[in-house]
């Protein structure tokens, strides 16, 4: 009925259904997706039905019976055929053709994931049926491109612009339930497979391997875990097990673990005397990270109480020199909260001038800022902070200065951060008597300031931890 020519009404068709009934005896079935119907051809139809049609029957599966319906009787294993099943159910998608259509693209491309992990073909299918949705049901699935544009990162004005799209949040809230967090370089092999009906064996090889890695880190903690569990949870098992256990796990997947772990290891074998072990163990972590950059930064550390011992430091310390990421400015700030002051973002910031930190703290905004704030400040009730805060907040501080002087609003807002009075000493008001102070910087226009002064380097203070280390990842994967 939906399909039919534009110059034929409903009541034509209902009409010529009527004569071949009850002048030719003639019996008939009407298929028809009524959703699809509009305007005239909706009126006339919802008219002349009940006059028309002796049995109306409505066909509307839930997602759950739609699957069910579209794997009876395909091609494929039944544990393929419930992964598939449940991610579609998870999408609300019913239609039993666009259901079959999404497996046969999830059953071509499973030979060719055959040698990664099966943890790759699990997240390769989250992916497709997702695209295989935008693709064959474009009227009621986010459209590819929006899906496509789904990055990383995104600045807070770029979320706030989405919010206010109410169409934009509700697609951005349904992909989050899903479980589909962004869209990297793998899934845009991905959906060009959807709309080609094909994929090539070299193409995705190129990409899944570094899933197939990650899922080999994902199954490394696993079993590490695991041993944990047996350790704290069970007083059967003797000593000799456990730690064999936790050696054999180690000397295994030492690639994937980093450093606090197998500093964590070491104090636990080192105290209950099993020392060379512990020594290969360190040896083993060494033979597979060198030369990774950060796999040696211990500043991290001390935010989990773990420690490194007294004869190691030394060597963690030379290995960690020069392997230090290379982040930009910006990046620099936005880690500072999570790494801290005890840290080479820090030491790295000491060198970042001061019209550099004018920059970027008048280009962020909202969340952004927030988070760069968050890390700038983080020592401010710090009594005796380390050389590397005192000279970050210095700079941090002489930026608010020009920032400050530009107007009398911009002053009331850069003087909440509290940087500006820690340089003009401690008998400066806070609060609302703040917002009285004058601000003395140099030219605005020129956005240009002297270098922070150098302060003598205090002892690091012990301080609680700021919050928990980030955990880095495809939300989808």
């Amino acid at each position: 009925m939906e399909r039919k020519a534009d110059g034929i009404t409903a009541g034509d068709v209902l009409g010529f259904i009527s004569y071949l009934k009850e002048e030719r005896s003639c019996k008939v079935v009407l298929l028809l997706n009524d959703e699809a119907l509009d305007g005239a051809d909706k009126v006339q139809f919802t008219s002349y039905l009940e006059k028309v049609v002796d049995i109306n029957l409505r066909f509307a599966p839930t997602p759950t019976e739609g699957a069910k319906i579209a794997m009876d009787g395909v091609q494929g294993t039944d544990a393929l055929k419930a992964i598939v099943s449940e991610r579609t159910v998870k999408l609300g998608i019913d239609n039993v053709r666009v259901i079959r259509k999404i497996f046969r693209l999830v059953v071509l491309i499973q030979p060719l994931l055959k040698a990664h992990k099966p943890g790759v073909l699990r997240s390769v299918v989250n992916s497709l049926v997702l695209f295989g949705w935008c693709h064959f049901q474009p009227e009621l699935a986010p459209s590819m491109e929006f899906v496509r544009q789904r990055g990383i990162y995104e600045t807070s004005a770029e979320r706030q612009k989405k919010k206010e799209d109410p169409v934009a949040e509700k697609w951005s809230q349904e992909l989050h339930s899903y479980g589909y967090g962004h869209t990297d370089e793998f899934d845009l092999v991905l959906m060009q497979g959807v709309v080609d009906g094909y994929f090539e064996q070299g193409t995705i090889d190129a990409h899944a391997t570094e899933l197939n890695v990650r899922e080999q880190a994902a199954e490394a903690r696993h079993e590490l875990d695991a041993v944990w569990d047996r350790f704290h949870y069970s007083f059967q098992e003797s000593q000799d097990e456990i730690l064999g256990a936790f050696y054999n796990c180690f000397m295994k997947n030492a690639e994937f673990y980093n450093l606090g772990t197998v500093m964590a290891l070491i104090g636990l074998f080192r105290e209950l005397e099993a020392r060379e072990r512990a020594d290969k163990m360190f040896d083993r972590f060494v033979e597979t990270h060198k030369g990774i950059p950060g796999s040696f930064d211990s500043s991290s550390m001390y935010r989990f109480g773990h420690e490194i011992p007294e004869d190691m430091r030394a060597t963690v310390a030379e290995l960690n020199e020069g392997e230090a990421p290379n982040f930009t400015v910006d990046e620099l700030f936005f880690k500072l909260e999570a790494d801290g002051f005890h840290s080479k973002v820090a030491d790295r910031l000491t060198e970042v001038p001061v019209e550099e930190y004018v920059r970027v703290l008048t280009t962020y905004v909202g969340e952004d800022l927030a988070k760069i704030r968050k890390g700038l400040t983080a020592d401010l009730t710090i009594s005796n902070p380390n050389d590397a805060a005192i000279r970050v907040m210095d700079r941090a501080g002489e930026a608010l200065r020009i920032i400050a002087s530009e107007s009398t609003f911009n002053a009331r807002r850069a003087l909440g951060w509290r940087l500006i009075q820690r340089l003009e000493g401690p008998k400066v008001e806070t609060g609302e008597e703040a917002a009285a102070l004058t601000v003395e910087a140099p030219n605005p226009a020129a956005r240009s300031s002297k270098p922070a002064r150098a302060e003598q380097a205090k002892p690091a203070a012990k301080r609680k931890p700021r919050g928990k280390a980030a955990s880095v990842g495809r939300l989808h994967r």
